[in-house]
This record gives structure tokens, C-alpha cells and sequence, in this order.
């Protein structure tokens, strides 16, 4: 098969790629908006005892309001996350510059002395749209695994007896001298509440939906800010280190804030936190590796990875020019 055929094959094949990929993007928000009423994924009813003090905390408001963290830092990521390519890509070309002066220092006729490296916005946006394509899967991805994990578990929250109010724990609260009574295991409540939506959100307890979430979004940035400018003189500065554990104090104080509004156990912090981390490894750290190797396949030797150093993809595509460069002028000679 030709190259320019097989080439065109390969466009074709990430176009269909790129534009599944967009499809999952959309989907995954509108299964977490469409589930708001617990249709595709059930709550397990899970019971309890009358005298469980666990769950009967007074109902307060959230300290740190869901939209803070699930609306407005995903969007202030998606508009940050171009200075930072574009820094990323200026340091790139920075660096081959001088690599292009040191040459013509040491050979006047070289070739790379004739050329000029120019910022490619082509390459701007491809690796723009692979940063925020990347966080923003992540991040539905652990919206949803969040979801599916309160459901399956139903673990009722630590104010549930404050939105629910079961009467049949109510009855035996002013019957204390049957002790079986005020004792006993409720499968079933009938609750003295009519707002269905915060009975069943009770139900979601385990694991803190505000824990996975913050954790991903600092530990995500974290991670960005990191492999942007390790390899840079900002990295000396105490203000970049300062920023980055601003974001992990940040993380620690919203998961301890759950457990003070008494929207959650200390447990069901700690399990959102583990999810939130996993999910940051995997996007962050697996995820962006293996879609950078492949766009550096697809577009030839100027992309390089995170760490600034060209993929083995990119150093075999950039031999084989030079080498048939070199073999066009020794036949040139001749």
C-alpha cells in the first residue's frame, strides 16, 4: 500500500477516534444529570437501628457549596490549562534555538543555521485540546464512579434521622421503658419528611462525592504544574511549591469540612480521597502518556512528551529524514 494511502488511513481512523472520544465527553455528564432521580442506578435501602447515634446529627448547610468545586474549578482549569501548553511549548522552542545557535557556532554551512523555529499553533491547540480533553474525562469518570459507589453502598449520612424523621423510631422514642422496642432494626422507615430528593440523597453517604472530587481537581493540578515547570527556574521558586501544597491543604480542609457540616463519616471522606487519588494516577499520570505517544506518532518529531524530552517515537521519526536527507546530497555529489 502507498504511504500517502496509508497516511490518510491513518487520519481517518483518529478523526473517528477523536470524535468517539467527544461522544463519551458528553455522555458520561448527561447519564450523572439524567440519574438525579436514582432511575439507572437504585439506592440500596439500607436499615438501621432506632438507637444508632451515628446517624442522628442535626441537618447543617454545606460549608463549601458542591458548584465551587464541580463547576467553577473545572472551568477555571480549562481556561488556565492554555498558558500553561503555551509556556510548555515556548520553553520547547526556547531550547531548540539554542541548540540551533550552539550548531552554527560550531559549523557556519549547516543547515540549521538557515532556519528558524517558529511556534506551531496547530501544535498549540492539538496539545491543548489532549490536556483538557484528558482532565475533563477524568474528572467525569470520577462524578460517575462516585455516584454508582453511593448507590451501591447506600450508607445513610450522619444527619439522616434529621431528614427523614422515621415515625417509627419517633413512637418508640417516648416509650424508652420497652428497651426491644427502641432497639429495633428498621428495614422499611416511613418517614415524617415529604422532600423524597433529600431522604434519598441521605442514602449516599459512602464515599464523600466533595472528597473525590477536590482531591481530583488538586492533585490533578498539582501533578500539571509539576510537569510543566520541573525542568524550568520557576521550579527553584518557594512560590510554586507554595501553591502546590495550597491545593493539597485545600483538598484535606474541604473533606474535613464534610464531616463537620455532619454531611458525612470520617470514613466516607477517607474512601473519597483514595478514589480521587487513584483516578488522578490514571489521568494524569497513565492517560496522558499513552495519547501523547500516540499524537507524537501522528504528527512526527516536533511534539514532545510532558517531561520535555523527545518519545522514542519521535527520536526513529527523526533519523529516518536525516538519514535520506544525507543519502539525496551524497547523490547530488556524485
Amino acid at each position: 500500500m502507498e504511504p500517502i494511502k496509508l497516511l490518510n488511513q491513518s487520519y481517518s481512523t483518529s478523526v473517528v477516534l477523536e470524535l468517539l472520544n467527544c461522544l463519551i465527553l458528553i455522555t458520561l455528564p448527561a447519564i450523572k444529570i439524567y440519574d438525579k432521580s436514582a432511575t439507572l442506578f437504585p439506592v440500596f435501602h439500607r436499615g438501621f437501628f432506632c438507637d444508632d447515634q451515628t446517624i442522628m446529627y442535626p441537618y447543617k448547610k454545606s460549608t463549601v457549596p458542591y458548584w465551587t468545586i464541580g463547576i467553577l474549578y473545572p472551568v477555571l482549569f480549562v481556561l488556565c490549562m492554555g498558558p500553561l501548553v503555551m509556556f510548555q511549548m515556548l520553553r520547547g522552542v526556547s531550547s531548540k534555538e539554542l541548540d540551533r545557535t550552539e550548531n552554527c557556532k560550531q559549523d557556519r554551512s549547516a543547515l540549521t543555521c538557515k532556519s528558524q523555529q517558529k511556534l506551531d499553533f496547530k501544535q498549540f491547540f492539538t496539545e491543548y485540546y489532549y490536556s483538557v480533553t484528558n482532565f475533563l474525562f477524568g474528572f467525569f469518570v470520577t462524578r460517575l464512579a462516585t455516584r454508582v459507589i453511593k448507590c451501591a453502598a447506600g450508607r445513610l449520612r450522619p444527619n439522616f434521622f434529621s431528614l427523614c424523621r422515621p415515625t417509627a423510631c419517633a413512637e418508640n422514642y417516648f416509650n424508652r421503658t420497652e428497651v426491644y422496642k427502641w432497639a429495633q432494626f428498621v428495614t422499611d422507615p416511613k418517614c415524617d419528611s415529604d422532600d423524597l430528593d433529600a431522604i434519598e440523597e441521605g442514602r449516599r453517604s459512602f464515599p464523600s462525592g466533595h472528597t473525590s472530587t477536590v482531591v481530583y481537581v488538586c492533585l490533578y493540578t498539582l501533578v500539571i504544574l509539576h510537569q510543566t515547570f520541573r525542568q524550568s527556574r520557576i521550579a527553584h521558586s518557594f512560590l510554586l511549591h507554595l501553591i502546590q501544597w495550597a491545593l493539597v491543604v485545600f483538598a484535606a480542609a474541604v473533606g474535613v469540612s464534610r464531616v463537620y457540616d455532619n454531611k458525612h463519616h470520617a470514613t466516607d471522606v477517607i474512601g473519597g480521597a483514595i478514589l480521587g487519588v487513584f483516578c488522578v494516577y490514571y489521568f494524569a499520570v497513565m492517560l496522558p502518556d499513552i495519547r501523547c505517544s500516540h499524537n507524537s506518532r501522528k504528527n512526527g518529531a516536533s511534539f514532545e512528551d510532558w517531561d520535555g524530552k523527545p518519545t522514542k517515537e519521535n527520536i526513529e521519526m527523526q533519523t529516518i529524514p536525516e538519514e535520506s536527507s544525507l543519502l539525496d546530497k551524497k547523490t547530488a555529489d556524485d
